[in-house]
């Protein structure tokens, strides 16, 4: 049955892009999240940012890497399955026959 796939048909090669990518989104986009969640913390505090470079040079000095990356493992834990099943989920229908269309790319567009 198209059903039913084994994690070795799935994951080679597009797989480990997929996982690549998640991984790499997280590793990128997560150092942002601290920043903007320090910031936000710092108003009103006694500890006052004049911007998101002067927080982030902050939260190096004082913890490194460490402090940059400090919780990135959850939203890995979340986003790395999310985008694996919406990977499997499209291979599963594109198997199965079913095209995948954006319906804007479809509308004629009318000249104005």
């Amino acid at each position: 049955s198209a059903l039913f796939y084994s994690a070795a048909t799935l994951l080679p090669p597009r797989g480990m892009a997929l996982l690549t990518a998640s991984v790499a989104s997280t590793v990128i986009v997560h150092p942002l999240e601290v920043v903007r969640a320090r910031m936000l913390l710092a108003r009103g505090s006694e500890v006052s940012y004049k911007g998101a470079l002067e927080c982030a040079r902050e939260v190096w000095k004082s913890h490194g890497i460490r402090g940059i990356m400090r919780g990135a493992l959850a939203p890995a834990l979340v986003y790395v399955p999310a985008h694996a099943g919406l990977f499997m989920s499209e291979h599963i229908l594109h198997s199965m026959g079913h095209e995948i269309k954006d319906p804007a790319a479809d509308k004629e567009r009318s000249e104005w």
